[in-house]
């Protein structure tokens, strides 16, 4: 009778099967059949495979099942069998042997998610609970989230899961690329983080890399984690011979990083692309011979974007939260969002974001603005245009869920309070979305005028927390900053309760220091007072206007004189690089003087593709039309800028999501000004590409991209979609008069067709380039088949086919 895995975990080493793909491939599957349908149609095969890797010593099996959801199975007809392929997978699992595990795989949906792609968070989750409840219904023991590239797509999906049931326990495991980024721009401890918080109980890697990638990708895990980690590599990268896909990695190769795995924190291993049975008997050999590494990462708070992790520590630097993001007592703010406007907040984003911000506090209170889409919004464009975490202020539970689905990340609640009504109904949001809470010291009969009693507040919140699975360091507890006009006699009770919280409970702490000057002369001078005494009690995190030079500028003594800038490097560094200005900065004046101190029309442009502000971009270029001709606009601003978009996409600042937003800004753009553009311009088009997935691939995601790409690079893009016939390729590149050809695959088995296309095209006489691109693809492959080129990425297939075409 097998045990609760997760008990066993505690004392064992678990391994887990190879892959299904190789085993399937080398039974048959040909590349026009979707492997989960021969659940159905050759369950004697896929049960053979699980008896092979149960006989070699996997103690889990995972079902064939990884592209079993209804968007990809619509690529065969297959969507209205979603249950029954998931439940046959299920049933075929178990009948191999009674005490191994089942592991219900799923894999990604094969489509973008927003914002870079069509699918709504909503959308993914509905698609991944029909699968889900499926292996659920089946009686699955773990759900296995494999391959996962999009942090957003995964959040879902594990959402989903706990939707279903809370009793199986998940397993999800990111890719990563040699950079140890997704393609998203997320790390091994970003995804940790979220997945943690989220409630995952393994967490890990597969495929993509081979046993020393991984590896890498392994010890960033274990920084940030202490749940298991799952680990499964590739067999190497692979490679065609003789028309057949191999990967290299011997089980001998392999299994000589089988002791580091585990060293590094590894409780779960199996294998992805290329491993055999012969590879997990090894495997097992090295197991049976270890005993898990206990871990000893410490718990810490954390926050965390797509793209960025934030933490606080006993002695790292302070947390500044910017507040400019509110409509409160700001008219031109307030008419802009009633409107659906977001040019005041776009500046505030980048404003706070430059000033040092590393969180933006988010409000959208206010009379006449539909909240709940501007939340949205706003958190869109903050992920477009920055890096930081956001706090979801707002005390309305619609605008709270729709801003905690918006963004991929693990975001920070303001608030919830000590009454019960906020604990009821903030907790369980913060629980499904895997949030950090500020955490206001007042209760139902109000906030208490001792630091003791607003102690108590923190210490039922805390338990309260605690009670829905809530982490304690996910706390930033605020003893609330009271005016000193009205409440001179409590200003100290705020700061010996951020004291007793600190020592009694162990809790972070964070304040908004503007209120204790509300009614008195010379508000400044308060606050930054205020704010120097809160932190040598020990506060570790504050909401503050970032713009204001001498609140910074005391936050920065402060952190020297209470220890937190070890050798004043932060003092000395930020001071020393500052021209002198005024202290304090104005935003309202500088609005009122925007137009004496107006970019030019072009730059405005520049900045905007720059910045993915779709909307925003057509304004301008009417504006810079008085001006300029549309092709200085074209020439000198929109190209100029998506080219600087490439640069910063290679050297690692932009991610695919900055690269999407500022694409689709410049193919806005470049339709605006398309019919104003002169003859010569309008004709004078960089090439005709033709791009196609190959046959028996369905996999598109990475064409697409590359296709919106090319198109705002100025060239004529013609797009066959996804498994496209040899002979079709080849008839339109002759007929449509092309100059390249771009071929993509993500599946080993598909690769073979791209050598039938370069063929044939030259066995019809059709005088074209021709570029590879896709996941299983590498240049060596490409120089062997006779392509021209191998590109790694969007912006690299621009490259090349410039290159190729002068």
């Amino acid at each position: 009778m097998k045990s609760d895995i997760l008990t066993e975990l505690e004392s064992e080493i678990i391994l887990f099967d190879g892959a299904m793909g190789t085993q399937l491939q080398q039974s048959g599957l040909e590349t026009d059949t979707a492997p989960e349908e021969w659940n159905l149609k050759k369950p004697e095969v896929i049960k053979e495979i699980h008896q092979k890797y149960l006989a070699a010593g996997s103690r889990v099996v995972q079902t064939n099942t990884f592209g079993a959801n209804r968007l990809k199975l619509e690529d065969y007809g297959l969507e209205n069998k979603v249950t029954e392929i998931n439940q046959a997978a299920v049933k075929i699992a178990q009948s191999v042997q009674k005490d191994n595990y089942v592991a219900g795989s799923i894999g990604p949906l094969g489509k973008l998610f927003a914002p870079m792609g069509s699918i709504t968070f909503k959308e993914g989750i509905n698609i991944f609970t029909e699968q889900i409840t499926a292996l659920n219904e089946a009686g699955v023991d773990l759900i296995s989230f494999e391959t996962m590239n999009d942090l957003q797509e995964l959040r879902a999906a594990v959402i989903a899961a706990k939707e279903v049931s809370d009793k199986v326990p998940i397993v999800a495991q990111m890719t990563f690329d040699e950079n140890l980024r997704t393609l998203s721009g997320t790390t091994p401890q970003i995804a940790a983080t979220v997945l943690d918080s989220l409630g995952v109980d393994i967490i890990g890697a597969n495929c993509s890399l081979g046993p020393e990638g991984l590896l890498k990708v392994l010890k960033a895990l274990n920084e940030v984690t202490n749940k298991p980690i799952i680990i499964q590599p590739n067999a190497g990268l692979p490679e065609i011979v003789d028309g057949k896909t191999v990967y290299q990695k011997s089980p001998e190769e392999m299994a000589n990083y089988i002791e580091k795995f585990v060293q590094h924190g590894a409780n779960i291993i199996g294998g992805c692309c290329g491993t055999t049975p012969e590879h997990i008997e090894v495997f097992a050999y090295q197991v049976s011979k270890l005993e898990p590494k206990e871990s000893t990462v410490e718990k810490k708070f954390r926050l965390a974007s797509s793209m960025e992790l934030v933490e606080l520590t006993k002695d790292s630097q302070s947390l500044m939260i910017g507040e400019r993001i509110n409509p409160s007592g700001r008219e031109k703010m307030t008419a802009e969002l009633k409107e659906g406007e977001l040019s005041i907040v776009t500046q505030e984003i980048k404003d706070q974001i430059e000033a040092g911000a590393e969180v933006l506090d988010i409000n959208v209170g206010g009379a006449g603005i539909d909240e709940v889409e501007m939340m949205q919004r706003i958190i869109k464009k903050v992920q477009n245009l920055s890096r930081a975490s956001v706090t979801i202020d707002t005390t309305n539970s619609e605008v709270l869920k729709a801003g905690l689905e918006a963004f991929a990340g693990k975001a920070l609640i303001n608030s919830v309070t000590g009454e019960e009504e906020s604990l009821n109904k903030i907790l369980p949001l913060a629980k499904k979305y895997g949030s950090a809470l500020i955490c206001l010291t007042l209760d139902d009969d109000g906030i208490p005028d001792t630091a003791e009693g607003r102690f108590e507040v923190a210490k039922k919140i805390k338990k309260r927390a605690n009670k829905y699975g809530i982490d304690s360091e996910d706390l930033l507890i605020d003893t609330l900053t009271l005016t000193a006009s009205t409440k001179q006699q409590e200003v100290i009770k705020t700061l010996e309760a951020i004291k007793l919280v600190k020592e009694e409970l162990g809790l972070k702490t964070v304040l908004g220091v503007s209120n204790v000057s509300y009614g008195l002369p010379q508000k400044p001078l308060l606050n930054k007072t205020f704010m120097a005494m809160a932190l040598s009690y020990g506060l570790d995190a504050y909401i503050i206007d970032p713009l204001n030079k001498e609140m910074q500028e005391t936050i920065l003594a402060s952190e020297v004189l209470v220890n937190r800038d070890q050798n004043a490097e932060r003092y000395i560094t930020t001071l020393q690089s500052r021209e002198p200005e005024e202290n304090v900065v104005d935003k309202d004046k500088i609005n009122a003087n925007e137009d004496s101190k107006r970019k030019s029309h072009l730059e405005l442009i520049n900045k905007a593709v720059l910045n993915g502000e779709r909307k925003e971009v057509i304004s301008l270029i009417d504006s810079a039309l008085t001006d300029y001709t549309s092709d200085e606009i074209m020439n000198q601003a929109l190209i100029p800028a998506i080219e600087e978009v490439g640069e910063k996409y290679d050297t690692g600042e932009y991610f695919l999501p900055q690269l999407m937003a500022s694409a689709e800004t410049m193919k806005e753009g470049f339709q605006h000004v398309k019919n104003e553009l002169t003859t010569e311009a309008n004709s004078s088009k960089k090439g005709r590409i033709l791009l196609a997935t190959v046959r028996g691939d369905v996999h598109d995601i990475g064409k697409n991209i590359v296709k919106v790409v090319l198109e705002n690079h100025g060239f004529d893009v013609i797009d066959l979609g996804k498994d496209v016939a040899t002979e079709k390729i080849v008839k339109k590149a002759k007929k449509k008069k092309v100059d390249v050809v771009g071929l993509s695959a993500l599946m080993t088995t598909t690769m073979v067709e791209m050598e039938q296309v370069v063929e044939l095209l030259k066995e019809e006489g059709v005088n074209v380039k021709v570029i590879l691109g896709g996941a299983v693809v590498n240049k060596e492959y490409a120089n062997k088949i006779g392509a021209d080129g191998y590109a790694i990425d969007a912006i690299d297939t621009v490259k090349i086919i410039e290159d190729l075409l002068h």
